[in-house]
């Protein structure tokens, strides 16, 4: 069994395109994607404002007004695209009766949509929750009939908190900033990995062991455990260079991130290996395996906000075991107990074993949608 490990592994390491992605691509990947979201000393945001009154003005000048704020013109109605591919980090919409509803003490309606939740960003959601409590005690301080809203106005003006946690905060770089491409590098890692099960029944390598005195539990053995721990190498140097370079994980036991990368690297190679056991042309199951985790990862939420999603693909998200994982490190960042992370990590570790089990079923019945020749 240990031959068989050291056979493959020296095999594999031999392969350029193998070597640089499971080894180097995933520290790429992580430095890169901090720079992307980390590289501005300011955070910058859009205002979607549709109140018609004056209030909702007033709050938009004084939050572009505030140090470590860069204020960005929307010049897309599709800004959500925009918010995608970072032309901003927040879009902060105010309701269009946000006057009429300061003025007559109703609850009022801001919202807001990011893609990284940072340090920064809770900061600028605190600020402007104080700044709209600030104008609904102007307005219940002043006599809005014979006085008028300019009084209110003016009022607010001469009220300017100097906010300078904005500059002081810590911004450190974000463990989740990357997560999502590094999960699924794991797919393509396993990916690749696995399909050196493929060659091996091809080249007839695999029937020439099994004629020794290796039986088959052995050799399937073997291979599953060297191809886990290939997976496993970037989750782990993700881990590694998070913890080196003092990454913000959100949750004091980070050791749990690593468990959760490391059960998606478990969920990566036992699903390439069910589909190896039903694909058995190398091209073909390539294809296969790429057509399907490219859209379970938009759909998880892995690359954007999750809630950003319309409702109907929310619901297909949900139920796909790559959200599981990271829905249990947005628990843990929301400052949850292990406990509310127990089940879904344990529908990820099910859903492996099953994928295993269905692997060994296909193969012992000889089940396969595509042949070597297809």
């Amino acid at each position: 069994m240990i031959s068989i490990m050291k056979t493959v592994a020296k095999i594999l390491l031999k392969r350029r395109s193998f070597f640089i992605t499971t080894f180097v691509l995933p520290i790429i990947l992580v430095f890169a994607f901090t720079a992307l979201n980390n590289g501005n000393s300011t955070v910058k945001i859009a205002i979607l404002n549709k109140d018609k009154g004056q209030l909702g003005k007033e709050l938009e000048n004084k939050l572009s007004q505030l140090d470590g704020v860069s204020k960005v013109e929307i010049n897309n109605k599709d800004y959500i695209q925009d918010l995608i591919y970072h032309q901003y980090e927040m879009v902060i919409t105010i309701d269009d009766n946000f006057t009429e509803s300061i003025l007559n003490d109703e609850k009022t309606q801001i919202t807001y949509e990011t893609i990284s939740n940072s340090d920064l960003e809770y900061v600028i959601k605190d600020v402007l929750n104080n700044e709209v409590s600030a104008m609904a005690r102007i307005c219940n301080n002043v006599d809005i009939k014979s006085e008028g809203i300019d009084k209110v106005i003016k009022t607010f003006r001469d009220s300017q908190p100097q906010y300078e946690v904005l500059n002081k905060i810590d911004r450190k770089p974000n463990v989740t900033s990357s997560l999502g491409i590094i999960y699924f590098l794991l797919f393509i890692s396993a990916a690749g990995s696995c399909g050196f099960l493929l060659e091996d029944e091809r080249d007839g390598t695999k029937d020439r062991i099994l004629m020794g005195k290796i039986t088959e539990r052995q050799y399937f053995a073997a291979q599953c455990i060297i191809f886990f721990i290939f997976t496993a190498i970037p989750s782990l140097e993700h881990y590694i260079v998070c913890k080196a370079f003092n990454y913000g994980f959100g949750f004091e036991n980070t050791i749990l991130l690593l468990v959760c990368s490391l059960l998606m690297s478990l969920l990566a190679v036992t699903f390439s290996i069910m589909m190896t056991s039903l694909i058995k042309n190398k091209s073909t199951f390539a294809l296969v395996n790429s057509t399907f985790t490219i859209p379970i990862f938009m759909l998880s939420g892995a690359y954007w906000d999750f809630d950003m999603m319309s409702s109907g693909l929310q619901k297909i998200g949900n139920v796909l075991p790559i959200r599981w994982i990271i829905m249990s490190i947005s628990n843990l960042q929301e400052g949850k107990r292990i406990e509310s992370i127990i089940p879904m990590l344990s529908g990820v570790l099910a859903l492996s074993i099953l994928f295993l089990l269905l692997s060994i079923f296909f193969t012992r019945n000889k089940m396969v949608l595509i042949k070597q020749n297809d």
